[in-house]
């Protein structure tokens, strides 16, 4: 489960006892597991490569932890291919579009055609004049 801790009174030390779940839970789908959720909202869990401008890399690092994997593109010096375990979601693409050019989902390739209805949405939006 997912708790808001903004929205969470009368909170408590958990017991120390054995609890009920702990083989369930340690049988959890890796890849969900350590899939990156943003802004609560859940979404199909997916390795996705981000191209990311060298001078990004701490934007990353900061929404993914210091483990994240990455490698140089061979010729280009100004990016690298960064490796990340992501729920697919709203948020995720708008976390993205917020780099503009500097950062761009390469794969795989239901996040690429996600990521483009995300920007198709926003630009039908902003392209009919006010008559919407």
């Amino acid at each position: 489960r997912t708790f808001r801790v903004d929205r969470m009174y009368a909170v408590a030390d958990p017991l120390l006892e054995a609890r009920y779940g702990t083989e369930l839970y340690q049988k959890k789908d890796i890849v969900r597991q350590e899939a990156k959720v943003f802004d609560m909202f859940r979404g199909e869990p997916h390795k996705v490569s981000l191209r990311v401008r060298k001078n990004l890399f701490d934007a990353v690092v900061d929404k993914f932890g210091k483990d994240v994997l990455y490698r140089p593109i061979v010729g280009d010096d100004e990016h690298i291919i960064v490796n990340v375990n992501v729920e697919l979601s709203p948020p995720f693409y708008a976390w993205v579009f917020t780099f503009g050019a500097r950062m761009k989902i390469v794969g795989d390739e239901k996040a690429v055609a996600e990521m483009k209805k995300y920007v198709k949405r926003l630009y039908e939006l902003y392209n009919d004049d006010g008559k919407k």
